[in-house]
Formats: C-alpha cells, sequence, structure tokens
C-alpha cells in the first residue's frame, strides 16, 4: 500500500513518526491521543511550521481516502495534522473546517470538540487593605540603639 502523504503538502520530516505511532497504536480513546499528541515537541513544531490552511487541506486529502486505503503513517499524519491545528487560532481553524466532513478519521471531530481554545474567564477582586494603624508613640522615636551606632561608628 502506498503513503498518501508522498502526495501531501506538508513537511512531514519534522514530525517524530515512530513516537507519535506509538501513541496511536496504544490510544483507547480520543482524549488520550489528543493529550498525548499535543505534548510531543515534534508534533508542536510541525504545527508551527504549517499555516491552517495547509493543515486543514492535509486532513481533507487524508480524509477523502478510503479508510482501507490508508497506511498508518497516513492515519498518524492525519491524526498530527487535526491536533496540530489546536495550536492555531480559533477562528481561522473554524473558518478553515467549515462545511467540511473529516468523520472519516474517526477521531477527528471528537478531538476537535475536545479542544478548548478560549480560555477560563476567571474573575478577579481587587483586595485592599484596611487603614495603617497608629503606632504606639514608643515605637516612633528615634532608636536608642541607632543612635548608638552612630557615636561608635564616629569614634571608630
Amino acid at each position: 500500500m502506498l503513503a498518501i502523504t508522498e502526495s501531501i503538502m506538508v513537511n512531514i520530516e519534522a514530525l517524530n513518526f515512530e513516537s507519535l505511532a506509538k501513541w496511536y497504536y496504544f490510544a483507547n480513546t480520543p482524549s488520550y491521543l489528543f493529550r498525548h499528541f499535543r505534548n510531543d515537541e515534534s508534533l508542536q513544531q510541525f504545527a508551527d511550521h504549517h499555516t491552517v490552511d495547509e493543515l486543514a487541506k492535509a486532513v481533507f486529502d487524508i480524509a477523502s481516502v478510503k479508510a482501507e486505503n490508508r497506511a498508518i503513517k497516513d492515519i498518524v499524519l492525519a491524526y498530527s495534522c487535526v491536533v496540530g491545528l489546536t495550536f492555531k487560532n480559533a477562528r481561522e481553524v473554524h473558518d478553515a473546517l467549515a462545511g467540511r466532513d473529516i468523520a472519516s478519521i474517526v477521531w477527528a471531530n471528537r478531538i476537535m470538540n475536545m479542544w478548548t481554545p478560549y480560555p477560563t474567564v476567571v474573575e478577579t477582586m481587587e483586595l485592599s487593605s484596611p487603614l495603617p494603624s497608629r503606632e504606639p508613640a514608643h515605637l516612633s522615636e528615634p532608636s536608642k540603639t541607632s543612635e548608638l551606632n552612630t557615636v561608635v561608628g564616629e569614634v571608630a
């Protein structure tokens, strides 16, 4: 079987296929695959070097091929591109995927649904300290120790 990755216009040299294929083989849930692919440094670099359109086109090209005609390299590349999209601008990714069917890449839609592109809003509150308390008069007087240090310093 000829891998279709040879005809896809993304640079796959940066990907650590051996490691990614291992995570794919062991994955029994899309969240497991997503978590391990997303933590892979080679995939992060791969995503950095490709545009949203390049990654999306690779996903569409692989999705258009019947599943039984895909090599393992094709499947790993498809999931690498899907997860690579999660490093990109959410609006651009949404626009690139809109109206396109990637369901033949079994976990692609579920992975995209797991992705939380918008940070959680955390409510902040400002705390102010109470007014400073008045110090007792004996604490505000100059220290006799500091006067002594000054005198000793002059003598020496």
